[in-house]
């Protein structure tokens, strides 16, 4: 069980830098519902959705999602309901999961487990500032 959920928080945690160093834009929202109702005007400092905007090489925009919610954290691509990761038993490490300072974003999460609680960090930045 601890090593299940270990590997699950270092796969989430590695998608998250990946997603933030390679993006063209990204936002952090207080949640996926204020994302979901005005992407524009809700973007925040901290909160509990990440936005991250890639091009591939092919030219493709491909839009991912990190979002915690009631206990999960959840990865989408292109779309809310393209859910393609998810991790239960989940708690933010200090209030927000994602925040942003001075263009450095960090995700800071933790997992419960039967034995233990495991904390798991990611740091990332893209080529632009926001």
């Amino acid at each position: 069980m601890v090593a299940q959920a270990e590997s699950l928080g270092s796969r989430m945690s590695a998608a998250i830098t990946g997603a933030m160093t390679t993006s063209s834009a990204w936002h952090i929202y207080p949640d996926e519902q204020s994302y979901q109702a005005d992407p524009v005007n809700n973007a925040s400092a901290q909160g509990n959705a990440l936005i991250c905007q890639t091009n591939t090489d092919s030219g493709q925009t491909i839009v991912v999602l990190f979002a915690y919610q009631n206990g999960q954290l959840t990865r989408s691509e292109n779309s809310a309901a393209n859910i393609t990761n998810t991790i239960s038993n989940v708690t933010p490490t200090a209030g927000f999961v994602f925040n942003q300072n001075n263009g450095l974003v960090s995700g800071n999460f933790q997992i419960q487990t039967p034995v233990e609680r495991l904390t798991f960090d990611a740091y990332g930045s893209s080529s632009r500032m926001h």
